[in-house]
């Protein structure tokens, strides 16, 4: 207990004396004067731009650090707290900073005396400076596009259906900086060959559980924020049943069965006047 207790301590200490710490419990204390750090549930879509405003400033502080963003969320006494580890990492977008001072260094090693004119020649046509990383995903691209062509060419009959993956991943060089980022949502997949097999054994039940518990939930939340009368009320509405103001239609329900769970399936025809 001693040793924990030394341990809350000397964080608090940390939190009292660290200046990014002190900004950063200032800058909250400005923003919860904006109403920017939190409030009602029903009002978080209008506090949205704010809270994201309030959010960026956090990220500029602590650039440096790992950011993490929690939660407090309290409903019917309850309280739960949330923690989202932030991603501050530079996007797909070039930094213009930086390209300009990839740029500059580039320029200042072109006016050097002391290179020779074929190395000017070629640094003026700004290429990669790691070819060996060009040629190696050059000769993986043309692979993947091998295999798709293969892929392509075989039979149906011929693949698998335990089994699959697919090659996609792909790649793309910064003009301006010459860094080489992957390009989003173009990563590989794979999985197991029983995989399919397992899911397609396992749909039923899963779909059933998740069915009940569900509906079991909807019927306790039913029991104790609705009424007989609204529930009377909203299924004539849903009918088309003796409701002013709407046009003589009528609802028929077709029970039917969809990823074995028994819905019913609404259809209104409108009535000519």
């Amino acid at each position: 207990m001693d040793k924990l207790i030394q341990s809350i301590v000397r964080q608090l200490q940390h939190l009292v004396t660290d200046d990014v710490c002190a900004r950063v419990t200032d800058l909250y204390l400005s923003e919860s004067a904006n109403k920017s750090s939190g409030g009602l549930l029903s009002t978080q879509t209008s506090r949205a731009t704010a809270e994201g405003t309030y959010q960026r400033k956090a990220e500029q502080l602590m650039s440096d650090e790992n950011c993490f963003k929690l939660m407090f969320v309290k409903s019917r006494g309850s309280v739960s707290l949330a923690m989202e580890l932030l991603d501050t990492e530079e996007d797909n977008s070039d930094e213009p900073a930086e390209a300009e001072r990839w740029s500059d260094y580039v320029g200042r090693y072109l006016n050097s005396d002391s290179a020779s004119p074929e190395l000017r020649e070629h640094l003026s046509q700004k290429p990669v400076f790691l070819p060996r990383n060009l040629r190696r995903i050059r000769k993986c691209q043309r692979g993947w596009e091998q295999l798709q062509q293969e892929r392509m060419s075989k039979v149906p009959s011929d693949t698998s259906h335990d089994g699959s993956s697919e090659l996609k991943m792909e790649c793309m060089f910064k003009l301006n900086s010459y860094k080489m980022v992957y390009v989003c949502k173009s990563e590989d997949y794979m999985y197991r060959h029983t995989a399919l097999t397992r899911a397609h054994q396992s749909q039923q039940r899963v779909n059933t559980r998740l069915h009940r518990r569900f509906h079991a939930w909807l019927d306790s939340w039913a029991k104790e924020h609705v009424t007989s009368d609204m529930a009377a009320d909203n299924r004539k509405w849903l009918m088309g049943e003796r409701r002013e103001g709407l046009l003589p239609c009528t609802t028929t329900c077709h029970p039917k069965v969809l990823h074995y769970i028994n819905v019913n399936k609404f259809r209104v025809k409108y009535r000519t006047l």
